[in-house]
């Protein structure tokens, strides 16, 4: 009889004589001894290779990915375990959340695993200092999302688009998370792989060992081998049905100590007694075929049913498997859609990008167009202020001209008049003389001594009446000639005073003020004569807005003021000028801002000429100032009327 096997069923025939038995039983322990080694060594052999492919596979391709929220619907948790280490953000191969508080991202491996090694892929395009600081967690509790777990490494720091390796030492579990714990930022992860291989392949120590009749005895079998550097000890049980009968006497009783079955374990200890387990080999096997045919057909009946439930176990593998195919495919798709929807949009954007170009290329050459039409417009005006410059000083050397020439025909009219003096002087000694000379003559005639004497007498009173009389005169003419240049010089002044009330005395004056808003606003545009009120035609002054800021002209001398124009901004923002006040006076202190006040400018709608009397107010300098606020101050014409005060008095003799 031999004993049973779920491989190998060995059969031998109780001899007589002892020697016999023995040397069939120690053969039939050899063979069977031999095929369990080829077994175990074909079964390490395997496990190896299986154990090396699945420690060079991404096992994070085929998982479940989830992170705490969603940025955009190009940026899901599964575009890290997609397979595509492209590390730029745009082309939507990234996944990330939004600025959460602690924002953690998640990889369901679908069952527990050892972990070697994990690959993490930063974004490149830009903000890879985001990742710095994160936590690597492995583990099979879901406790706070996987986030409780063990941690395996920390991203210290990863340059954009860096691909960087951290080692787990195999460490065991089926959930990969990666957490930035404390930070309320984005975590954006390009690729994330896991390297790996199942724990159901793992290290293992092979025993064998016989065990029947409620009794162990070892055998002699030195196999260890070992997958990983870990020391486990587990074993491998064969099992076949137990022929003893005292072990089918301790299943009758119920006792739980035996079991029908005989189990080889491989095991790392040396045996105790080798010819006592060779004696135990064939003991008891001499029972029955019957009850080895009855587990025979048990075993048949339970190979059976677990085809059965193989079966229905790969159907329902096979059926998640098509499930999970779809559910991939659908990912696909949905990614593609959103793939275009970004291409779309990108499109949209770069369209978008090149229209805004556009304008701002057409707003900018607009704007030099405009900058060159002030530019012109500033240069027809400096032409044009040059030009007035000219005839104004043109102007002024005439009337210093003629001033001289009046002065030298005053000069030569009195020098004549002197000379006439001088030259009737002469005449009248000249004729005085004749006449004492004829008294002379008339002297020395017969007549005698005493005519003569009173001739002489006689000639004497004439020339002394006559000299009086000839002094008279010349006080007269003198008196007349006097009277007739006080008259003239009277009529002058009026007419000259008339004249001047009826003019423009700022014309010829010299304007400044507190700051200039433009090229296009210079103070001396106030009193070019132009009473344009369109503030865009370029003939307005005006101040930047600042604190009481003022206009000033210099008339050059001092001035009676009678009255004083001022023409308003036109276009818009004419109550700017309300609150204004006029001064008029000779001192330049504070700019000329503490002469005294002429008037107030209060701002009147649909009036842009405004009239203020003065009545008389002398002055050198016309300030126009907005006191105590932050203001512009345009004044687009100021015409001032007045005469000189040089001009005005009394006439002495």
């Amino acid at each position: 009889m031999g004993l049973y096997h779920p491989v190998i069923q060995c059969k031998e025939h109780v001899l007589d004589t002892s020697t016999t038995s023995r040397c069939t039983r120690q053969t039939c322990t050899f063979r069977r001894m031999a095929y369990l080694l080829t077994i175990a060594l074909l079964w390490m052999i395997s496990s190896t290779a299986a154990q090396d492919n699945d420690q060079y596979k991404n096992i994070a391709l085929r998982g479940r990915a989830t992170q705490s929220s969603v940025y955009s619907y190009l940026n899901v948790a599964i575009n890290a375990i997609d397979g595509n280490q492209d590390p730029n953000f745009y082309h939507g191969s990234c996944s990330c959340t939004n600025a959460d508080v602690s924002p953690w991202w998640r990889v369901d491996l679908l069952s527990e695993h050892k972990i070697s090694k994990i690959v993490i892929t930063n974004r490149g395009d830009c903000c890879g200092e985001r990742l710095d600081g994160a936590m690597i967690l492995i583990g099979d509790s879901l406790e706070n999302n996987g986030n409780n777990n063990p941690s395996c490494a920390v991203v210290t720091y990863l340059p954009n688009a860096a691909t960087q390796s951290f080692q787990c030492n195999g460490m065991t579990g089926r959930y990969v998370n990666i957490v930035l714990p404390g930070k309320q930022t984005y975590l954006q992860l390009c690729e994330v792989q896991v390297f790996g291989t199942p724990v159901s392949s793992g290290e293992r120590i092979f025993e064998t060992m016989i065990c029947f009749d409620g009794l162990v005895h070892e055998t002699e079998a030195w196999i260890m081998w070992s997958i990983s550097k870990a020391p486990d000890r587990r074993m491998a049980v064969l099992e076949g049905p137990d022929d003893s009968e005292n072990n089918r006497e301790q299943q009758e009783k119920g006792d739980g100590i035996g079991n029908g079955k005989t189990s080889t374990v491989f095991t790392n200890r040396p045996p105790q007694d080798p010819e006592a387990v060779m004696l135990a080999l064939d003991s008891g096997t001499e029972r029955g075929d019957k009850e080895r045919q009855d587990g025979r057909g048990d075993k048949k009946r339970h190979k059976e049913r677990d085809d059965k439930e193989k079966h229905k176990e790969s159907g329902d593998k096979e059926r998640q498997d098509g499930r999970g195919d779809e559910e991939r495919h659908k990912e696909r798709g949905d990614k593609e859609r959103h793939n275009e929807r970004g291409d779309k949009e990108r499109h949209k954007e770069r369209d978008d990008k090149e229209r805004h170009k556009e304008r701002g290329d057409k707003e900018r050459h607009k704007e030099r167009g405009d900058k060159e039409r002030h530019k012109e417009r500033g240069d027809k005006e400096r032409h044009k202020e040059r030009d007035d410059k000219k005839r104004h000083k043109e102007r002024d050397d005439k009337e210093r001209h003629k001033e001289r020439d009046d002065k030298k025909r005053h000069k030569e009219r009195d020098d004549k008049e002197r000379h006439k003096e001088r030259d009737d002087k002469e005449r009248h000694k000249e004729r005085g003389d004749k006449e004492r000379h004829e008294g002379t003559g008339d002297g020395e005639s017969d007549q005698g001594r005493g005519d003569k004497e009173r001739h002489e007498g006689r000639g004497e009173g004439d020339v002394k009446s006559l000299g009086k009389a000839m002094r008279n005169d010349f006080y007269r003419r003198r008196m007349a000639f006097l009277l007739t240049i006080a008259i003239l010089w009277i009529i002058s002044s009026v007419v000259g005073e008339n004249y001047n009330g009826d003019r423009n005395i700022a014309l010829r004056g010299r304007a400044a003020q507190s700051s200039i808003y433009s090229h296009l606003n210079v103070a001396i545009n106030a009193i070019d004569g132009n009473l344009d009120s369109n503030f865009n035609h370029g003939s307005c002054s005006c101040t930047t807005i600042e604190m009481s800021p003022w206009w000033r002209v210099d008339l050059l001398t001092s001035y009676q003021i009678s009255e004083i124009v001022i023409t308003n901004r036109g276009d818009c923002c004419g109550q700017r000028l309300n609150g204004a006040l006029i001064l008029v006076g000779d001192s330049p202190e504070n700019n000329g801002n503490n002469n005294p006040r002429c008037a107030v400018v209060t701002y009147t709608p649909n009036v842009n000429t405004l009239k203020f009397q003065c009545n008389g107010m002398t002055g050198r300098y016309v300030n126009v100032i907005i006191p105590g606020r932050a203001e512009y101050l345009q004044l687009c014409e100021v015409q001032v009327f007045g005469a000189p005060v040089s001009n005005t008095g009394h006439v002495c003799f």
